[in-house]
Order: C-alpha cells, then sequence, then structure tokens
C-alpha cells in the first residue's frame, strides 16, 4: 500500500516516475491528498493488470494510424504536462488531424468541447447487448430508480436460485470462492449493496428531498436485481449487517424469499448497538503521507481476529480460523475503501434495526447461526 502510494506521489514529481534522479524531476505541485487516494483507488481497482493497460498504450505506435485517420481528431495535452514534448513528433498526420499544445486543463476542456460540437458525426448505431458467459461467472449492471447496481451471476445450473448478500464494508469479490463453489450445483448471485463496491452511491439529503435510507436502497436494489434476472423467487443467505438487509428485504416482499439462512446478526441491546454504529465505521481521512492506507489494512486485519474490531482485548479475541493471508485481506481493503464514505449510514441503520420484531413476522424457514 505504502509502494503504491508513493509510485502515484512520485508520478508527478519525476517523469517517468521509476526514475527518480535530478534529471528527471518536475516542478509541479503535488496534489490533496483526497485527490492521491482517488487514484490509489482506481489503480486498486485496476490490481496487477493495470501493468497490460501501461504495456498496450506505451508499445503502441501511434504516429502510423494518425497518418491515415479519416475521422477529425484533435490531440492535445495542457502546458505543464510532460508529454506535451512528445506531441512534435506527430509530423505526418492526416488533413483531419490537429496536434498541439495547449494551455490549462479549463483550456483544454473547452477546446475539445468546441471541438466536438463543431464536429458533430453521425449518430453511432446501439450497442449490442451483451450475453452471460456459459458455466462462468459474469458480471451485469443493472438500473434502478436509486442508481446502478453491479451484479456477479453464474445462472449456468438448474435448479433455485441462490441469492448471496455481503456484509457491511465489503462487496462481492470476497463471495467469489463460495460464489465459484456453489454454482456448480445451483445459479447463484451477488450483487455489490448501494453505496458499496461498484454500485452507485448512496443519495445523499442534499442530493434529493427524497432520498432513501440505507435499507430502503437495498431493498430497491434487490428487487430490481431479480426483476432483470426475471427471477421469481430465490433462496438467500447473508451476513452481518447484509444478513439485517436480508432480513428487512424478506419482510417487505415475503413471496420473494423462499428460505432464509442469516448468519451473525448483530443482535445488542440499545445502548451497545448505538455505540457499535458509532465505532463500526471509523473515518479515515487521506493524509498526505499514505499511511491511512495502513489504518484501512489494520482495521480490516482486525475484523478477523477481534469482536467488535476495535477491543483488542483478549474477552474479545475470535479464536477460530484467522484468514489473515494478504491476498485475502487486499480484498477486503478494496472492498472497504470503495464502501468508506457510505458506511456510518449504513451502520446506523443496520445496528438501529428493531431484528426481534422483524425476525417474529418472517414468515419464511429461518436458519439463524453466528
Amino acid at each position: 500500500l505504502l509502494w503504491l502510494w508513493t509510485r502515484n506521489r512520485d508520478q508527478l514529481i519525476f517523469f517517468p516516475w521509476f526514475d527518480r534522479s535530478r534529471g528527471a524531476r518536475i516542478a509541479r505541485s503535488v496534489p490533496p491528498p483526497e485527490v492521491l487516494h482517488d487514484w490509489a483507488l482506481e489503480l486498486l481497482r485496476a490490481g496487477d493488470h493495470y501493468r497490460v493497460g501501461y504495456r498496450a498504450a506505451f508499445s503502441y505506435p501511434g504516429d502510423v494510424p494518425l497518418r491515415t485517420l479519416r475521422s477529425p481528431a484533435i490531440i492535445t495535452a495542457t502546458r505543464t504536462d510532460v508529454l506535451g514534448a512528445y506531441l512534435e513528433r506527430i509530423t505526418e498526420p492526416a488533413p483531419g488531424v490537429v496536434a498541439r499544445v495547449g494551455g490549462s486543463m479549463d483550456e483544454n476542456l473547452t477546446e475539445a468541447a468546441e471541438f466536438f460540437a463543431a464536429n458533430p458525426g453521425t449518430q453511432p448505431p446501439a450497442a449490442p447487448q451483451p450475453e452471460p458467459l456459459a458455466n462462468a461467472a459474469w458480471n451485469a449492471t443493472v438500473k434502478t430508480t436509486m442508481g446502478y447496481v453491479r451484479v456477479r451471476a453464474n445462472l449456468s445450473q438448474p435448479g433455485m436460485p441462490l441469492l448471496l448478500v455481503h456484509g457491511l464494508g465489503e462487496a462481492c469479490e470476497p463471495l467469489e470462492p463460495l460464489l465459484t463453489a456453489l454454482a456448480a450445483e445451483r445459479p447463484v448471485l451477488a450483487l455489490d449493496l448501494p453505496g458499496h463496491g461498484e454500485s452507485a452511491e448512496l443519495l445523499s439529503a442534499g442530493d434529493s428531498a427524497a432520498a432513501p435510507g440505507f435499507l430502503a436502497a437495498c431493498r430497491a436494489a434487490l428487487e430490481a436485481v431479480l426483476d432483470h434476472l426475471a427471477l421469481q423467487q430465490v433462496d438467500a443467505v447473508a451476513s452481518g449487517g447484509g444478513a439485517v438487509v436480508l432480513a428487512d428485504a424478506a419482510l417487505a416482499h415475503p413471496a420473494r424469499y423462499r428460505r432464509l439462512a442469516l448468519l451473525g446478526l448483530p443482535y445488542l441491546e440499545p445502548a451497545a448497538a448505538r455505540a457499535e454504529a458509532a465505532r463500526f465505521a471509523p473515518r479515515i481521512e487521506p493524509r498526505w503521507h499514505g499511511g491511512h492506507l495502513l489504518e484501512y489494512w489494520h482495521v480490516v486485519r482486525n475484523q478477523r481476529l477481534f469482536w467488535p474490531w476495535y477491543e483488542q482485548t483478549e474477552a474479545h479475541a475470535l479464536l477460530g480460523e484467522p484468514g489473515v493471508d494478504a491476498a485475502g485481506l487486499h480484498v477486503r481493503v478494496l472492498a472497504l475503501m470503495k464502501s468508506a464514505a457510505h458506511l456510518p449510514t449504513a451502520a446506523a441503520a443496520v445496528f438501529g434495526y428493531p431484528l426481534d420484531g422483524a425476525l417474529a413476522d418472517l414468515s419464511q424457514p429461518v436458519l439463524q447461526a453466528a
């Protein structure tokens, strides 16, 4: 994580970033840590595959197609971009190609907008609808009234579909081994809950006067996903905060859920629930040195070792298989980073939920386990 942070910072301090010499030094301001954090998150999203994109871009003979390009094109860079010096290598552009160094970022964006307005082109054909992969897990994006929801599924096998619902601060990725194993026997699907993973952010009161709460957004997302996949009924399993989400959805739409497995429901007294909601989701602020990334790492690691994660005492130790291998933690750290902005809202809804009354009203067979 510290290598990642340093690499991103050095990309603005040296060119190329790995040549940390006087000759490669750039006189340029480093952006605020919030910007660097977003860049780091994007690189983590790509994972080790980011190298494939870099290799393709830097090995591509870009000057060759520019000689015969038939579409109008403008190739530019800001005046402070170190890559601007390389535009002079475009010596034989096609008639409709313009290559030049621009001004500031705002000036370049304005020029680009004017360029597109002057060259509207023709209406492109409709994009083809993607088809699910056979006998393999695939991704889909489902549009809901509250934003887009990311789905991960393998529906190749016959039988009653099984829905997996992740916990707070997680996403589909930690469920991938379970989804893969179960998909050999039955249809299986998972989704990133609203404000988690690659699903849309939760609306706030400032975004809309009718902005839903976390649980209402989750109910809507689950219904939209099942409708989109034409699944009339499912079995479902969820853990931790996801078990509260599932119980709430099954209470609102009982015909949709045949059987439920609710694992690790957070049964807490009201005072303890309020305290857990406040401390479960720490506000980790980006720091210029990148040390906050280690805080994410240790929060996730402690979640595997203690309950609650912030009580590092003998009485709160989790003594089962710890599951603190680096690869597994990396997946969970990335999921926590993606959901961090909305986790306090989600935690308040989950830990404040009236579990006893809801469970008593469920009409489906329910398995509870811890």
